[in-house]
């Protein structure tokens, strides 16, 4: 009840009276100017110093072009060539690390973080599945890539059917804990 409600944040900041001696000191740290009419005018001078720069790159027409419309286009970068040793850097790295599929990943992660504990059915009773927490990974993974439950059962060849897999959509709403 009332969680829609949020505090005004206003009223936990310092009142003016507080922050008008500091404002000198705070701006000389952050070097920047403690007047209104100087801080704008830096402000209005970092501005045109970057658009300074962005005509510049626009005119080199390498990166970034403006159209006839006024509406900036950016360009294919070319591909820089690879340096010397970084194939043999990146097969190094196949070879330590260990191949993982996005499946092993979430069991892994569900054995650590038990991040199935909030699915189940809304009136957080027991689900009634055999091997929820197997069920739920399969179809938060399905979900998550967008396949549905008949391309998640052949993914897994035949070790859960489709139908194992369509959970209704009511075990992704949280249980109130």
């Amino acid at each position: 009840m009332g969680s829609e409600n949020y505090a005004d944040f206003r009223q936990q900041l310092l009142p003016w009276s507080e922050c008008e001696p500091k404002i000198v000191e705070y701006c000389a740290e952050l070097g920047i100017p403690d007047t209104p009419e100087k801080f704008v005018s830096h402000l209005q001078n970092q501005l045109t110093k970057v658009a300074r720069e962005v005509d510049i790159i626009c005119q080199q027409g390498d990166q970034i072009t403006i159209n006839e419309e006024g509406i900036p286009v950016l360009k294919r970068i070319t591909a820089q060539d690879k340096p010397d040793g970084a194939e043999t850097l990146f097969n190094a790295i196949r070879e330590r690390l260990p191949q993982r599929s996005v499946l092993d990943i979430l069991c892994n992660v569900e054995h650590w973080l038990n991040w199935t504990k909030h699915f189940g059915p809304i009136s957080g009773s027991e689900p009634k599945l055999s091997r929820p927490q197997e069920r739920y990974i399969l179809t938060a993974f399905g979900y998550g890539c967008n396949i549905g439950p008949n391309e998640m059962a052949r993914h897994v060849r035949g070790k859960v059917t489709s139908q194992a897999i369509n959970l209704p959509v009511d075990i992704f709403e949280t249980q109130s804990e």
